[in-house]
């Protein structure tokens, strides 16, 4: 179909550029006959020019429509995916500090409810955390307190199906150290612990 429109539209231009040069040549030959024989293609080139104008501007319109609901659209695109990230962002804060809150409680009373709602709390805030956006520097800072946070809370509870997890937070927040320097003293001390709860097997 696209070779179908091609065809038409070289042919169109052929059509225009062969009224066109017989317009030209009934003046640079100006005889009484030819210029008679070439009144048709005058009419005709007017004519054509006429409806190639309205075409180019029905053209032109649907051009610009097009475009403009494409950036429209990319635009609130977007804006709604910028949305959904800074509210991924604001959920994923509000559980980590009620995840952390919890833990202090936990911290003050040893009461394991305390720990098990901190770590509820933590995971979604976890879960939350995965829509952020690394490349920017708050997102990525509260991705690692989550990550730090949660495998604290994990080693703390000790069960052996949350290792995998655990070490894996361990992993990223050391990762992230050089990037946060103001947190090593901190995510090292979570490090540790992880790897002193979950050891890695050989």
């Amino acid at each position: 179909m696209k070779k179908v429109w091609i065809g038409v539209g070289v042919l169109f231009i052929l059509v225009l550029l062969a009224l066109l040069g017989g317009y030209i040549y009934s003046f640079i030959v100006p005889h009484p006959e030819v210029t008679e024989k070439y009144e048709i293609f005058r009419d005709v080139l007017t004519i054509v020019l006429a409806i190639a104008a309205l075409f180019i501007a029905a053209a032109g319109y649907c051009i610009y429509r097009y475009l403009d609901e494409r950036i429209t659209r990319h635009a609130i695109e977007a804006a709604d995916s910028a949305a959904r990230i800074e509210g991924h962002f604001s959920s994923a804060y509000s559980l980590g500090q009620s995840g952390y809150i919890y833990w202090r409680t936990y911290k003050k009373t040893k009461d394991t409810d305390y720990l098990e709602n901190a770590i509820s709390f933590t995971e979604l805030a976890y879960r939350h955390a995965i829509w952020l956006n690394e490349q920017q520097r708050e997102h990525q800072r509260l991705i690692c307190a989550i990550r730090n946070n949660l495998g604290y809370y994990l080693a703390e509870r000790g069960k052996m199906e949350d290792g995998t997890l655990a070490r894996e937070c361990a992993a990223y927040i050391k990762r992230k150290i050089v990037d946060f320097p103001e947190a090593r003293a901190m995510w090292e001390d979570t490090y540790s612990f992880i790897l002193e709860k979950y050891p890695t097997t050989s």
